[in-house]
């Protein structure tokens, strides 16, 4: 991984799990080629994943504008919904739901988001 892409995925990573829901900064990141689907080293988590765990439903809207996957999960399995549904951020819920998710995708062990 070249060391700008993980500089701007961090970045993007960071500002989507940030609680102050700043879609601004998310946008700009993107601008200046921030991937929406980039994965955290490690935890195979996505800028879209972390921003529904945190209920920052603007960033959510913003991420999916940018065509980030609705679909795409972590090492364990947990996609944006799942964390979206797992911490009760229901505005993060209902946004993810206008990308037409898979609400019965299972983590690795057999949890549904539903």
């Amino acid at each position: 991984m070249r060391a700008a892409e993980l500089q701007l995925g961090t970045e993007l990573y960071s500002v989507a799990a940030d609680p102050r829901d700043d879609a601004a900064s998310v946008r700009l990141l993107l601008a200046q080629g921030a991937e929406p689907n980039w994965r955290m080293p490690g935890v195979g988590s996505t800028p879209l994943i972390a921003a529904a765990g945190a209920g920052c439903h603007r960033v959510v809207a913003a991420l999916l504008e940018a065509a980030s996957d609705v679909n795409l999960s972590n090492r364990s399995g947990a996609t944006a919904v799942y964390a979206a549904c797992e911490r009760g951020h229901r505005l993060c819920l209902k946004t993810l739901l206008t990308a037409s998710p898979d609400v019965e995708f299972a983590t690795h062990d057999g949890a549904t988001p539903l």
